[in-house]
C-alpha cells in the first residue's frame, strides 16, 4: 500500500509513514500520519517544529506523556543509553557544576554533618524524627535517613538539623519547613 505525503507530494510506501497510535489498525490508511517520516523529521528540526515541541513539552499533556515514557521500559533504556554516551556525560557534568555553584552553602552543610559523623561526634539514629519509623536501607545499602536543615544553610545553622526519612524530608521541603 502507498500513501501521498502532504508535504513533499511524493507517493511512498506506508513503511515511510508513522502510525498515529500503536493500537490502531495498520490496514486502515487513515491511521497513518499525513507526512512521511523524512518530512516529519525535517519539520521537528526546523525552528517552528522545535517551538511547537517545546510548547507541547511544557503543557500538562506533554509533561504527562514525557513522564509516562520515562517510566516505561523503552524510556529507561533510552535514558540509560544517553547517560552513558559522551554527550550525556558532558551534560551531567555541566549540571553538577551548575548545581554546585548555586548551592555552595547546602553542600558545605552536608559536608559539616558528614565530618561530624566521621569524627564520631554525631551518630545517625535509625528512626525518622517525624514519623518515628525505621525506613531501612536503600537498594544500594545507603541509609534512607537525611539531615533536614530546618533553619537553612547558613554557616551558623550547619549543625542545626533533624534526621528525616526521604518521604518526610520531601514533605518538609515542599512545606518549606512549615509544620502541617
Amino acid at each position: 500500500m502507498n500513501l501521498l505525503c502532504s508535504k513533499c507530494d511524493i507517493v511512498k510506501s506506508i513503511d515511510n509513514f508513522y502510525i498515529k497510535r500503536k493500537d490502531l489498525d495498520r490496514l486502515n490508511l487513515d491511521n497513518y500520519d499525513n507526512r512521511c517520516k523524512n518530512c516529519r523529521r525535517l519539520y521537528r528540526k526546523s525552528p517552528r517544529g522545535r517551538e511547537v515541541i517545546k510548547k507541547y513539552e511544557k503543557s500538562d499533556k506533554g509533561r504527562k506523556a514525557i513522564n509516562k515514557y520515562k517510566r516505561s521500559k523503552s524510556g529507561q533504556i533510552s535514558i540509560k543509553k544517553y547517560q552513558q554516551s559522551a554527550k550525556g556525560i558532558v551534560t551531567r557534568n555541566k549540571a553538577i557544576k551548575k548545581y554546585n555553584l548555586n548551592n555552595k552553602n547546602k553542600l558545605r552543610a552536608r559536608d559539616a554533618v558528614r565530618n561530624e559523623m566521621r569524627r564520631g561526634r554525631l551518630i545517625k539514629p535509625n528512626i525518622c524524627s517525624i514519623c518515628k519509623q525505621n525506613p531501612g536501607p536503600m537498594e544500594d545499602g545507603k541509609s534512607r535517613l537525611q539531615a533536614h536543615h530546618y533553619f537553612g544553610y547558613d554557616k551558623e545553622n550547619w549543625l542545626k538539623f533533624e534526621w528525616l526519612c526521604i518521604d518526610c524530608h520531601i514533605i518538609e521541603e515542599a512545606n518549606d519547613g512549615k509544620k502541617i
